[in-house]
């Protein structure tokens, strides 16, 4: 298409990744710098894996394959709400990349993947950070049970962040006794429970 000021202007679409050539010529010949190399790349390759939750103060790992997706950066924000949490990058040589960093708060924290600025598919993922030590653990059932009576305790959540909540009860003969935990409201669970020996 030629425009108003006689600049041709072309338009393609790349339909794979790699190098590909554009060559500009004039009656048959090459103009200044033709051909010109173009580097495609699609971010819609770039594979995220091993994001999982974590807990407070410990290093959270993932990985960031972009192998497959042409040649260029992979970079990463880490968001806890609007908090922008530092996230080291390491690549290798194959396009591969190790994404590390520490969360200082429970919740839910965001983490955007980028391909040359680029937002990859899936993008952001969430990840939920807990922290244990906020978590608390009352009651009678934790002290001194009889033996075929029913127990209870309560297990206190509220600010530790989401994360699963799971009790294991443990026979003096190490048989595993079954329990049942029931959610009282939020942030509250309820622990039953009979001892057998």
């Amino acid at each position: 298409v030629i425009s108003k000021e006689g600049v041709l202007k072309a338009n393609f679409t790349p339909s794979e990744v790699g190098n590909w050539q554009i060559s500009t010529l004039c009656e048959g010949e090459h103009l200044s710098g033709s051909p010109y190399t173009v580097k495609v790349f699609d971010p819609s390759l770039v594979r995220i894996t091993d994001l999982h939750g974590g807990k407070v103060g410990h290093e959270l790992s993932f990985h960031a394959d972009a192998s497959t997706a042409g040649e260029g950066e992979v970079t990463c924000e880490v968001f806890h709400g609007n908090s922008k949490v530092h996230c080291y990058l390491t690549k290798n040589d194959q396009g591969k990349y190790k994404v590390d960093f520490t969360p200082q708060g429970s919740g839910t924290y965001t983490v955007h993947a980028y391909m040359n600025k680029v937002e990859v598919k899936g993008s952001p993922y969430t990840v939920d950070i807990v922290d244990s030590s906020r978590v608390t653990v009352t009651g009678d059932g934790l002290s001194l049970v009889h033996v075929n009576t029913p127990a209870v305790f309560n297990i206190h959540t509220n600010g530790a962040g989401e994360g699963k909540v799971d009790v294991q009860i443990i026979a003096p003969s190490g048989k595993l006794i079954p329990s049942k935990l029931t959610e009282i409201v939020d942030g509250q669970y309820r622990v039953d429970y009979v001892l057998k020996e």
